[in-house]
């Protein structure tokens, strides 16, 4: 298959599926910027999963994206919770 053709499913997808993904993640994080971050980041996974298994995945397209998303969503809770925290992220009170 072309990459223009990945293209077209995955423009179609983004279509579809783009506002629901962005809703899922800002119940985790809530954080508008960092919800977009995370929804561009599965549509770069699902396109690389179009890339290697090509479009007769055996499984549907919103399953897919529902989960990732969701994982996605917690790997960066997770990543949050167990961040160093330094005296830059502490604001002086005069």
């Amino acid at each position: 298959m072309l990459d223009c053709e990945y293209e077209v499913i995955l423009n179609d997808l983004v279509e579809q599926y783009h506002t629901q993904l962005l809703h899922i993640v800002s119940t985790y994080v809530k954080d508008i910027h960092m919800a977009e971050d995370i929804v561009q980041q599965v549509w770069i996974k699902y396109y690389q999963l179009l890339q290697v298994e090509g479009k007769d995945s055996k499984n549907s397209a919103y399953a897919w994206l529902y989960r990732v998303t969701v994982n996605q969503s917690i790997d960066f809770l997770r990543r949050e919770k167990n961040k160093p925290v330094t005296s830059s992220n502490y604001i002086e009170m005069p």
